[in-house]
């Protein structure tokens, strides 16, 4: 998901609409403690299309099938770096996930929690945090999937019950990683960071030796899902590039089973954890028709990534070139990112 690049596609004039769209739907949040209907947002600013498209790329949540917006992480990204509610946003975050890791390190993994079992945490060197705050900080955390199991207030306004699985324990520089989710949500990459070699049309498979030479690990594992470039990383930079991506695609396999709970493998583990029927993670939780085409189509996304790029590695001996291997690594973190993001099915 491009968050810059849908803000990049769209005038100047629609850039700001987004912005005050963002701000009222985080105000109608916090204060109100309410969602934000889209018929209100169409009629002030005359942008039949702009709160759907910004649902679309993670900078609003939907509600009852489109008719109401929540924010999202996303949505309180968009807000001024130095405004009121980006300062709170961004404080409950970073609160919320030191309480987080204490919570897994001193207690059982399958215990269960509250917003109020945050506020009242005491242990030390940590700030206060009022029960407002802790709320707003699980219903952030809540977008990168590491609150599990996790049940939902009817209205989707915060996180009644979660658990507190060992993917938190990957956030280790939490304020970093907000800013640069927010950098990527508000500013372009610098043209200078993308290897030629990987633009180039005539590299994409053959000439592998002058791709070698890219230039791409500044920004190249940054980017991808924290999981991932530690464990891809070390077969890569050997030139084992098959290596790299089963490296990587078994941490997308090791998500799916931390998130339900499976002890299965392959196509089993993926017709269990994403099957239109009964899913046990959903990625659009609205029950719409659309809803259920986007989990048929995930559904087809993860059994065939098991089928045709997961399973010919595993089994054989097989041969890619580095730029093949940088697309496999790209994919392997879009699926680990929407693994992370996906709704519990349970809640659903």
């Amino acid at each position: 998901m491009c968050y810059w690049s849908f803000l990049e596609k769209i005038s100047h004039a629609l850039q700001t609409y987004a912005r005050r769209i963002a701000e009222v739907v985080c105000c109608n949040f916090l204060e109100n403690q309410s969602p934000t209907t889209a018929h209100s947002l169409i009629v002030r600013f005359e942008e039949p299309d702009l709160p759907f498209e910004m649902v679309n790329h993670g900078l609003l949540r939907s509600l009852n099938n489109q008719k109401d917006c929540l924010p999202s992480a996303g949505t309180f990204a968009l807000l001024p770096r130095d405004s009121e509610i980006s300062q709170r946003a961004k404080k409950a975050f970073i609160q919320v996930s030191l309480a987080l890791r204490h919570l897994f390190k001193t207690n059982d993994p399958g215990k269960q929690y509250s917003a109020q079992d945050i506020a009242s945490l005491e242990y030390g060197g940590k700030e206060n945090i009022s029960a407002e705050d802790a709320s707003l900080g699980l219903y952030l955390w809540s977008d990168r999937g590491v609150l599990s199991p996790m049940t939902v207030s009817p209205d989707g306004l915060s996180i009644t019950q979660f658990g507190v699985p060992s993917t938190i324990l990957r956030y280790k520089d939490v304020e970093g990683d907000w800013e640069a989710r927010r950098t990527a949500m508000t500013q372009p990459a610098e043209s200078s960071a993308v290897p030629w070699p990987i633009l180039r049309e005539d590299s994409l498979e053959y000439e592998v030796e002058e791709a070698v030479s890219w230039e791409g690990d500044a920004w190249f594992w940054p980017v991808l899902h924290p999981a991932i470039s530690p464990k891809a990383r070390p077969a890569f930079e050997a030139k084992l590039y098959a290596e790299s991506v089963e490296a990587a695609l078994k941490v997308v396999r090791e998500l799916i089973r931390e998130r339900t709970g499976l002890d299965l493998d392959g196509v089993k583990l993926m017709n269990e954890a994403f099957s239109p029927n009964k899913p046990l993670l959903v990625f659009d939780p609205s029950g719409s028709e659309t809803a259920k085409s986007i989990q048929e189509g995930y559904h087809r996304i993860f059994h065939g990534m098991i089928q045709a790029v997961r399973n010919p590695k595993a089994h054989g001996f097989v041969e890619i070139t580095e730029n093949r291997c940088l697309h496999f690594l790209f994919f392997a973190s879009m699926l680990a990112t929407t693994v992370d993001q996906a709704t519990d099915g349970s809640n659903v």
